[in-house]
């Protein structure tokens, strides 16, 4: 990318134009930009895209391969061989898997998730959106999240509802940043990780249920199990580890990126 650097420049000496030998500071401001002469009006960036049909094995920044790329009933699986000699965390690569129409419209953006012992493979699925006959895959870092616009009320309150099947997790931000998170899951006895899943919201709510600026619960029926989270960061100060609950200020863009890309429908 070209960059600028804007600034000033201090200098500190002792002065040889005063008789005194006293220190003196000066000051200059620089302003560093490209020059480049005949810059083409219009730029093509070309994103690189591939063809489900056609192309089912990439090599991603040398050590991690990505083979069996396979759509098939809005159902997308693929292989993540991690070819370096250390383990991979793909969260901490900032890997997204994104998936094109024809006309390469955007269609589904999958946060890569898991860790990859040196020299082994990891096999991933999705249920996602139909459409699709292009993908790639991409580091994208928090600069390059696209903005949002939010409906802002008399008192800069805004809120952005995300769900996913029978899951709701409702942000609320005040001057763009995160004051309070509303989560509420039924999930399915007949999904396969029920147990997990159930294991998991117990834990939240042992760990933080007498927390200030938490409200939390956990119940089962004969179908379901029942789960609500609430953080007040006006009264909760530290942090949870899950990637649904952001730390307070987060920005509105972050959040929408970040959660469409576990395949939530934001608004």
């Amino acid at each position: 990318y070209l960059k600028s650097e804007i600034g000033v420049h201090r200098l500190v000496r002792i002065s040889p134009f005063n008789a005194a030998g006293k220190r003196q500071t000066s000051f200059a401001a620089v302003n560093v930009t490209p020059e480049i002469d005949d810059v083409p009006k219009d730029i093509e960036v070309k994103e690189k895209m591939y063809k489900f049909a056609e192309i089912n094995e990439i090599v991603f920044n040398k050590k991690l391969k990505f083979n069996n790329i396979e759509l098939n009933d809005d159902i997308l699986s693929f292989s993540v061989i991690n070819t370096s000699s250390s383990s991979i965390n793909l969260q901490n690569e900032n890997l997204y898997f994104e998936t094109y129409s024809e006309t390469k419209t955007l269609i589904n953006r999958i946060a890569l998730r898991g860790i990859i012992p040196a020299s082994s493979n990891l096999d991933l699925s999705y249920e996602v959106k139909s459409g699709a006959s292009l993908y790639d895959i991409k580091s994208i870092l928090e600069d390059d999240y696209t903005y949002i616009n939010l409906n802002i009320d008399d008192n800069n309150n805004s809120v952005l509802t995300c769900t996913k099947d029978n899951e709701k997790i409702i942000y609320h931000f005040n001057d763009d940043k995160l004051v309070l998170i509303e989560h509420t899951n039924s999930y399915l006895k007949t999904e396969q990780d029920y147990t997990e899943k159930y294991a998991e919201y117990n834990n939240y709510v042992k760990n933080y249920g007498s927390s200030n600026g938490i409200s939390t619960g956990l119940s089962q029926n004969a179908t379901s199990l029942n789960y609500r989270m609430k953080i007040d960061y006006d009264v909760f100060t530290s942090t949870i580890n899950n990637e649904y609950y952001f730390a307070k200020n987060t920005a509105p863009r972050v959040v929408n990126f970040v959660i469409e890309s576990l395949l939530f429908d934001c608004a």
